[in-house]
């Protein structure tokens, strides 16, 4: 069976070629689009690739937003996080996403109690 899709909203700094927010049907074009300083004129098909293999690897889109957000510049490819620096921001971002979710459903937790 498979799975529903996530809701794929882009960050509305995002445009295409055109001017407008461009149309996103999976995750391997959200990533594209998300973290590339050009992506209407990148290699699709190599990007998408490598995008494919990194949402395999974590395959959450609120990772991927904790990630844009924690990184704070936009990238020339996608390869990027294969790189050392890239690796590290990825297990940085990995290790602070995981403490942040336990602290909200923990904080849920209290507020629940507090009842």
């Amino acid at each position: 069976m498979k799975k529903p899709r996530q809701n794929l909203k882009l960050n509305k700094e995002v445009l295409n070629k055109k001017g407008k927010l461009p149309n996103v049907f999976s995750e391997n074009q959200y990533l594209i689009w998300t973290f590339l300083k050009e992506p209407s004129s990148c290699n699709w098909a190599k990007e998408g690739v490598v995008a494919q293999k990194l949402w395999r690897q974590y395959p959450e889109l609120s990772f991927w937003e904790f990630v844009r957000q924690e990184m704070g510049f936009e990238l020339n490819t996608m390869i990027f996080f294969y790189s050392e620096k890239g690796k590290q921001v990825l297990n940085e971002c990995e290790f602070f996403y995981k403490e942040f979710k336990k602290m909200k459903k923990d904080k849920s937790w209290l507020d629940r109690r507090k009842k």
